[in-house]
């Protein structure tokens, strides 16, 4: 064999083996969501194949690689190209592609994309699985005539795989103030899943609108139970806009029933919403109803650091009764579990 020949497949070997042996001590590449088993073959990479096939990926602060979000009008040109798309996204079950069309109204191709869809999602022909992919994408949408159907298939559903169907991908939905319009009677429905799926979708916005209806329901309901809380959805779950935080504040300081729960919607929002926690709570001096109202609210703490720092502050603050002390204290170290687990 020709000597250059041979040491130009030496070198080569080399370097191979260096780039194994320096890409075996570094973590493997994440990815928010796991990605489809067969991807999509497209024109161009989609933004999950970029972020794979770059050595060197951007990440967020918990080491997942960051990915492009492009909204489904941008990325595709025609009402076809976008049909084929969620139809081999609904193969794989590509939660990505549902997110391109979050919150996306109106489009060239929507009305007539979204036609097709719901043709789809209501085909008993259909794999159930891809009808609930196309009920997902019709939910976070936020359009009534996307959310209608799953509401109707619900109450009208023959099969028990279809209602459940049908109730998961209402449960995802995302939309404002006239889709929670729309839902606002059915959260009093003779339905026990359409009821449950209602209040998990009201759940998902974080509007002030969408805190009140949950709280009226509570009080309708008189739930002493705290019933949806426990299934992980209505007021203490919500992740509350900036615009709502007033009202559940409010609710804090005028000692409502439900205050327990408008205090781990509060803390849900991070920072702000747990200084308004304390500010409200501040003055309490029954140590024992104190501890009450901050029963499970560790469990909402998420860490920031300027969070951290306040934390770090509160504990030491004579100005706070000795439960805010101690709830600052057990913050801290459910952020330090945290950080410890990442």
């Amino acid at each position: 064999m020709n000597i250059k020949v041979i040491v130009v497949v030496l070198v080569a070997v080399a370097i191979g083996a260096f780039v194994l042996m320096d890409g075996s001590e570094k973590a493997p590449i994440q990815t928010a969501k796991q990605l489809p088993k067969n991807p999509v073959a497209t024109k161009e990479a989609s933004p999950a194949e970029k972020a794979v096939g770059d050595p060197f990926p951007a990440r967020d602060e918990d080491g997942f690689v960051e990915l492009d979000d492009v909204p489904a009008d941008q990325k595709y040109k025609s009402h076809k190209e976008a049909l084929d798309a969620v139809k081999k996204g609904a193969v794989d079950y590509d939660d990505f592609l549902i997110e391109e069309f979050v919150e996306l109204k109106e489009c060239p191709w929507c009305d007539q994309l979204y036609s097709d869809v719901r043709g789809m999602l209501n085909d008993p022909n259909v794999d159930i699985d891809q009808r609930g992919f196309y009920g997902e994408l019709l939910a976070v949408t936020g359009r009534i005539d996307n959310i209608e159907p799953l509401v109707k298939g619900i109450e009208s559903a023959k099969d028990e795989d279809s209602k459940d169907m049908y109730s998961e991908s209402l449960e995802m939905a995302i939309g404002g103030d006239d889709m929670l319009e729309y839902l606002k009677p059915f959260m009093e429905s003779s339905d026990e899943l359409l009821r449950e799926s209602t209040v998990a979708a009201i759940s998902n916005q974080g509007s002030r609108f969408a805190v009140e209806l949950l709280h009226q329901d509570l009080v309708r309901r008189n739930d002493k139970e705290r019933e949806y809380y426990s299934y992980g959805t209505g007021l203490g779950e919500v992740v509350p806009d900036e615009e709502a935080l007033p009202y559940l504040q409010d609710l804090i300081v005028q000692k409502d029933e439900y205050s327990d729960l408008a205090i781990k919607a509060l803390i849900n929002a991070g920072y702000q919403g747990v200084v308004l926690v304390f500010d409200s709570l501040a003055a309490e001096t029954d140590q024992e109803k104190g501890k009450k109202l901050l029963d499970e609210a560790v469990d909402h703490v998420i860490y920031e650091e300027e969070l951290e720092t306040f934390l770090k502050k509160a504990v030491e603050n004579p100005n706070y009764p000795q439960f805010l002390k101690d709830f600052a204290k057990e913050s801290l170290e459910e952020i330090e579990d945290e950080e410890d687990y990442y």
